[in-house]
Order: C-alpha cells, then structure tokens, then sequence
C-alpha cells in the first residue's frame, strides 16, 4: 500500500491519480479532509481507509456512522478539536501565571485552532494566533512570542507540526518542561 507524502495539501489531488494509474487495491487518507477529497476523486468506488485528523467525518457525511461507516471509506476518527480544548487546560495547568497563550497553527489545523480560541478565554487566557505557512516557519512561532516572555504556546496535531522546532531562547519547549517536572525544578527557557 502506497500513500501521497503529507504535507502537500496542493497536491494532493496529483498524488492520489498516480496512485489510481499504478492501479491500487486499497487508498489510504491520511490526517486532513482535502486528503479524503483526494483520494475519493482518484479512487473511483475503490476502498479508501482514512485516518482523519482535523474534521469529523461522521458530521461532514463522509460516514453514516463510526461503528457502520457504509459505503467504501472506512478508519479511524482521532479526536483532535477536543484535544486542542485539552492542549489549552495542559498549558494553563503547567503555566498557572500565564495571561497569552500562543496557539500556531497552519493550513491543515485551522480547525484546532478555533477549538484552542475558543477554549482560552474561559480559562484566563488570551488568545493569540500565530499562523505558520510552512515547516520551516514553526521556529517563527516561538519568535511571535518574544514580547510575551514565558506565556506559553501550543502546537497544533498537524503533519506540517511533526517536526522540530527550534524555539527561541525566551521560550520553554514541552520537552524542557518535561525534564523539569520530573526533576523537581523550575521550566528554564532553551539555551
């Protein structure tokens, strides 16, 4: 089985007609709506197994259901809008003084965005969006904060998130925050 590199949202309809040409049993979707588009164009009633990420496919009538999908899609629905609610409680639990949360997001996690937006307020902070156009640009994200100096920022579940990210020396990772929690001590930016 052979499935498009993510995160080549504009390509994704090129990639699943090379699939459909090399005459594939089965499509995999991986992650983003515009990816099961994709693969349902190309697949012309062909099985497609779906991982979605960012988008209910239940609401959006992809599926009739998550036990009895129907039709030829079927997979796995990761919850991701209520975990980026959930990312928001994590940060203000781990940063109780903060007053900013940054929330990056990019093409594909517009969606958590929203979630974690919506989220903030109602737990004291405020929100501020950092939009990431690419996989190079999340180290920016860490510098859309420098005015706001140990308020933390949270990523969002993307294919275009997976990789890492060098923040800023006036910012703590997850990482460092993790050897600092089981050490005892307190979070210290990255050096």
């Amino acid at each position: 089985m052979t499935t498009p590199k993510p995160p080549d949202v504009e390509g994704y309809e090129r990639n699943y007609r090379e699939l459909a040409a090399r005459k594939v049993d089965v499509f995999l979707a991986v992650g983003t709506e515009q990816a099961l588009r994709a693969a349902l164009l190309a697949a012309e009633g062909k099985p497609i197994v779906l991982l979605a990420i960012d988008f209910d496919p239940v609401a959006r009538g992809y599926v009739a259901s998550l036990s009895r999908p129907g039709g030829s899609v079927t997979g796995i629905f990761v919850r991701q809008l209520e975990l980026a609610a959930k990312r928001v409680e994590i940060a203000r639990e781990a940063f109780p003084r903060a007053t900013v949360l940054g929330i990056a997001f990019d093409t594909i996690s517009r969606e958590q965005r929203d979630a974690a937006a919506e989220a903030a307020p109602k737990l004291g902070l405020e929100p501020r969006m950092i939009e990431v156009k690419g996989r190079k640009d999340y180290g920016g994200a860490f510098r859309a904060m420098d005015d706001a100096r140990g308020q933390p920022i949270i990523l969002p579940a993307s294919p275009m998130s997976s990789v890492t990210a060098r923040p800023s020396r006036k910012h703590c990772s997850s990482a460092e925050f993790r050897r600092s929690r089981h050490s005892g001590r307190t979070p210290r930016p990255v050096r």
